[in-house]
């Protein structure tokens, strides 16, 4: 299998200059670490090789190194200290590519190729280890899981998802993985839980909304689910049972990320496509509310 040489980045990220709103665009990533939430990628008129870090406890971006290779609609997640990001549509190609960016050192480093390449996929860490999950290749809605080891930079390969799905989010909690959502044929309500003790799915009850594109978040032990792609805005959903706040516009193929106790919605396409957001939603768990920031 092809091992792709490093690459390293070299803008320094300690001090930037800061910039005074986000890039409008849909199909982004959004990844919490320390406190910010690095959006990488997306799509907008063309894909994004923009990265840009907000924190939300003081309102600001900066910007970061780009990524290497502009994608948007990838999978990303967080282990070894590095935001990890996997597949995606490029140059309106399915693409394999991995990457992975240090925010301690502002860097890229491209690491061992996905085995299959997807696009729409969903990631989650436990651990080392980011399972990769779903999403759609070359035949359509892939039912995929395939597990990328950090500390070893190598790949295997898990049991297949039950339900074949693209669009979908992926959430880990308590060492398991659960597959919320997505579609195939049409949209989906599916919750699907994954061990890896014991490399085994199983069914949990699903939402009462189906939906595709939508964001999920453990936010005090509790996965919320917001949004989707659906011409009437889908309520948000605990996975637990029970529904919060619904998010204030009607939007999907955002990017999803929650600090501390507050949820926030970054981007994505808004009022079902008629318009390209770059507009940060915050949810506030105490008093079940959303706010524009």
């Amino acid at each position: 299998m092809k091992r792709f040489l490093p690459l390293l980045c070299i803008i320094s990220c300690a001090e930037p200059p800061p910039v005074p709103e986000g890039t409008p665009r849909v199909g982004a990533t959004a990844t919490a670490v320390d406190g910010w939430i690095y959006v990488i990628g997306g799509f907008n008129r063309a894909d994004i090789r923009d990265v840009e870090a907000y924190l939300p406890a003081k309102k600001t971006w900066k910007p970061c190194a780009p990524i290497p290779t502009p994608r948007s609609f990838a999978a990303a997640a967080l282990a070894g200290g590095r935001v990890v990001v996997f597949g995606g549509i490029a140059d309106e190609r399915t693409v394999g590519a991995v990457e992975a960016y240090d925010p301690r050192t502002n860097a890229w480093l491209s690491r061992e190729a996905m085995p299959t390449p997807r696009s729409r996929l969903a990631a989650a860490a436990v651990g080392s280890r980011i399972f990769v999950v779903g999403g759609m290749d070359a035949k359509g809605s892939s039912r995929a899981l395939e597990i990328y080891d950090t500390s070893t930079n190598t790949w295997s390969r898990g049991a297949d998802l039950p339900t074949a799905r693209h669009g979908l989010c992926a959430v880990a909690r308590d060492g398991r993985i659960l597959a919320i959502a997505g579609y195939d044929q049409e949209a989906s309500a599916s919750v699907e839980e994954y061990d890896p003790a014991t490399n085994e799915w199983r069914a949990l009850p699903p939402l009462k909304t189906a939906r595709g594109f939508s964001g999920a978040a453990l936010l005090d032990g509790r996965i919320f689910v917001v949004g989707g792609r659906k011409r009437d805005l889908p309520p948000t959903e605990l996975v637990e049972g029970g529904t919060a706040a619904s998010l204030p516009e009607n939007n999907w193929g955002f990017g999803c990320a929650a600090v501390g106790r507050k949820l926030y919605v970054i981007g994505g396409e808004a009022d079902f496509g008629r318009r390209v957001s770059g507009r940060v939603w915050e949810y506030d768990l105490e008093g079940d509310r959303w706010s524009d920031r």
